[in-house]
């Protein structure tokens, strides 16, 4: 099966309203995700959450580092020396692809906006996988593929730009998950093998 627009609402929804623990091993990463409606058109509406990222001082240059390092004896004056970042983070179904799509952007404590040279700096992405890649200011592929991994673009839903896994292929590898299952997949279980195909490349247990 496939997600439509329509199943994609209702299985979202759903989706948000689960019960989940962090103390449960199947819902690393699945936590803390609500659904927000569209203002004026439901089928885009979409999952959102906002995630905190570690980070150690990756922005920074090596000099900074080695003089943040230096004075680690200041321990007191240290947490506020590190630039707290937020990845706000949403699932929505895009009309172009038609199929369900995780689009993410990244900020600063003063609301700037991450370039993708520093976002690979955070634990956000898997970075087992980043080595093989080619990257540009807007995009992460492969070697010779025709599409990327990582690309940016517009929000269907808030119309703001954002970073987005693209799902090139992704239907093929749902197609061959939901084939493989014991039990029957309704639309609750596709989406949430969909977040594992996803979690592959982006650690959405942070």
């Amino acid at each position: 099966m496939t997600l439509t627009a329509k199943t994609f609402v209702e299985a979202a929804q759903e989706f948000a309203r689960k019960p989940r623990s962090s103390d449960r091993l199947a819902d690393a990463g699945l936590l803390n995700w609500r659904w927000k409606e569209h203002a004026t058109y439901p089928p885009l509406g979409y999952l959102s959450r906002a995630v905190s990222l570690s980070h150690t001082a990756a922005l920074g240059n090596p000099d900074e580092e080695l003089e943040n390092n230096l004075e680690e004896e200041d321990a007191a004056t240290a947490p506020s020396q590190v630039p707290q970042l937020v990845c706000e983070q949403t699932v929505a179904f895009s009309p172009t692809f038609q199929v369900p799509v995780f689009y993410f952007s990244v900020h600063d404590s003063h609301g700037a906006l991450l370039t993708l040279e520093a976002i690979v700096r955070t634990p956000l992405l898997r970075h087992e996988r980043l080595p093989e890649l080619e990257r540009t200011a807007y995009s992460l592929t492969p070697p010779d593929a025709a599409f990327p991994v990582l690309s940016q673009g517009e929000h269907p839903s808030t119309g703001r730009p954002a970073w987005y896994l693209h799902p090139c292929g992704l239907p093929t590898v749902m197609d061959e998950l939901t084939k493989d299952a014991e039990t029957e997949v309704d639309g609750l279980k596709w989406l949430e093998m969909w977040f594992m195909v996803v979690g592959s490349v982006v650690d959405l247990r942070l």
